[in-house]
């Protein structure tokens, strides 16, 4: 009799942990026996498998493999549907999951994934402070984030990644003014392993507080679609108050970069080509300590000869000579309007002097509109040739089309040590057969995708890499795109800029190592800007001269055999 006593206790108990499971189905980090609700398979069974938590938002636990969670210490507790608001609520003030977003309370709001399957998944989502009517929310303090795998952090590679906001006082218009900088949009994208049963937590904290928290994160899980590269923490390298230190307003163009020692040399231009900077400091730094700050005769020799503004883009620097290449975007050039040009200086970047144009458009307008911008000037170093990315002109068009000259390297770097010119040549039908100066372009790619970025041929990859930043398109933002003969490029979003403020279209890449010939191995650094702050009356301080923020992302490129994320 006392036999079946027991075996009855036993179904009772086994009952009442089952019903527990059900109703609190997360309580800790191990989640649940991997081997009570999932068979093992491999991923080649089940190739076609992803989970959008866009279109899978429930409210059943668990339904899609999606449960929605609130974090105590190291402890998980499943959270309770609110059919009134449809959304999830848990025991905190605040903390809340919907379709669309997250909000931590005291504690994190958590969404967590189970895998059903063993494999290799990517994961993909933007990550953005909440907007509305294409403005951030700039109150409280931010938010931190991170993505865990069971107990390891798995994004970013330490830490947290922060999205913070953050006070300063006073644009150049309005210097008594109360301005915000940061909540900036980014991009985590990642590859791992997992076995059936491992629990992937996409955690949202409240850093300081949790006061106006609300965060935008879609994330995307699949087994099939493999990046061609992933990325780690977004940082800060400077901030409004920095450009106030060195007398900066903004960014108008791309770095110019030169390593020296363990820190590096940074070049940028701005006021419409009218003033110049050269900076000193490490890659999490660029700013600190400024070198120069010059008007453009100051800087330029031989600027009244040609007419015009010029804006030095891009450096590249002759390791036999020690001469810096400058690669040149001119504006307002009389009677024509826009070229290309280079530069070069014998002082360590002191001083440029210009050699003149080395790219005019097929069909060069006469005016000083935006139509006939050339754009530029993104440059590689590939198979013995620079190739040089810029926007020509075909009819009268607002855009215009992003195309690839060439030269050899020798003779531009021999030239160039003479003060004088080698002859370029455009990429045109599959030959390199146009003039610089007037010839026929191909359009690579769609001209929505503009060039006033940078461009690196990676010695990990074998593959060239492009950035650049997109205009008039459903989601714009910093694009980066990689090829493997520098003509045919595939791309794919990094960050959008959609309610994060203005992206600044300058795109700067640097190795992780700190040196910059347009040669990158696995890692490198991508530098862009935003404008800092709406301002109350919905724009920003001081139109596009307003004081402006530097971010920079890690990006690791992978086997280039990966099967490409779809375009986002």
């Amino acid at each position: 009799m006392w036999q079946k006593k027991i075996v009855v206790s036993i179904l009772i108990l086994t009952f009442l942990l089952v019903n527990s499971f059900g109703k609190n189905l997360i309580e800790s980090e191990r989640l649940t026996n991997k081997n009570l609700l999932f068979t093992d398979k491999t991923n080649a069974e089940n190739p076609d498998d992803s989970w959008q938590f866009s279109s899978s938002f429930s409210s059943t636990q668990g339904k899609n493999n999606w449960y929605y969670l609130e974090r105590f210490g190291t402890q998980y507790k499943s959270m309770v549907w609110d059919s009134i608001n449809n959304l999830w609520k848990g025991s905190q003030p605040l903390c809340e999951i919907a379709k669309g977003w997250m909000h931590p309370g005291v504690e994190d709001a958590v969404i967590a994934w189970k895998a059903p399957y063993t494999g290799k998944i990517s994961i993909d989502g933007n990550i953005q402070r909440f907007t509305s009517a294409n403005k951030v929310e700039f109150r409280g303090d931010g938010v931190r984030i991170r993505i865990m795998k069971n107990e390891k952090l798995i994004w970013p590679s330490k830490g947290w990644q922060t999205i913070s906001i953050k006070p300063y006082i006073g644009s150049y218009q309005h210097p008594n003014k109360k301005y915000y900088y940061g909540g900036c949009s980014v991009r985590s994208l990642l590859i791992t392993n997992v076995v059936a049963g491992d629990i992937i937590y996409f955690d949202v904290n409240k850093r300081n507080n949790c006061d106006y928290d609300r965060t935008e994160w879609l994330p995307k899980i699949s087994y099939k679609d493999m990046p061609w590269f992933t990325t780690d923490k977004m940082e800060i390298v400077m901030t409004p108050n920095d450009l106030k230190r060195i007398g900066m307003h903004t960014f108008d163009g791309s770095f110019g970069v030169v390593k020296h020692g363990k820190q590096d040399y940074w070049w940028c231009s701005e006021w419409n080509g009218t003033l110049h900077y050269k900076l000193y400091g490490p890659l999490n730094n660029p700013s600190k300590k400024l070198i120069f700050r010059k008007n453009e005769k100051y800087f330029w020799e031989g600027l009244d000869s040609l007419n015009g503004h010029a804006w030095l883009t891009n450096i590249y620097q002759d390791t036999t000579t020690g001469n810096l290449i400058g690669f040149v975007h001119y504006e307002h050039v009389y009677p024509d309007n826009y070229r290309i040009g280079l530069a070069v200086s014998k002082n360590g970047g002191e001083s440029f002097k210009l050699l003149g144009y080395i790219l005019k458009s097929e069909d060069d307008e006469k005016t000083n509109g935006d139509i006939g911008n050339m754009l530029g000037t993104p440059y590689l170093v590939k198979n013995g040739y620079i190739y040089l990315y810029y926007g020509d002109l075909e009819g009268n068009s607002h855009f215009t089309k992003p195309a690839v000259a060439r030269a050899p390297l020798e003779q531009v770097l021999r030239a160039a040590n003479d003060y004088k010119l080698s002859e370029w040549s455009k990429y045109y039908k599959g030959h390199w057969s146009e003039k610089g100066i007037g010839g026929k372009a191909s359009q690579l790619f769609d001209s929505h995708l503009r060039l006033h970025g940078d461009a690196a041929y990676s010695t990990y990859t074998k593959e060239c890499v492009l950035s650049g930043y997109s205009q008039d398109l459903p989601v714009d933002g910093v694009f980066l795109s990689h090829s493997t003969d520098g003509i045919n490029w595939a791309n794919s979003w990094l960050v959008d800029n959609s309610g994060s403020g203005a992206i600044c279209p300058y795109i700067t890449i640097v190795n992780a190592d700190g040196s910059d010939n347009a040669v990158v191995g696995k890692e490198f650094y991508l530098y862009w800007s935003f404008n800092a702050d709406w301002g109350q009356e919905g724009s920003t301080p001081d139109g596009n001269y307003g004081l402006q923020t530097l971010y920079r992302q890690k990006i690791i490129l992978m086997d280039k055999n990966s099967t490409p994320i779809p375009n986002h």
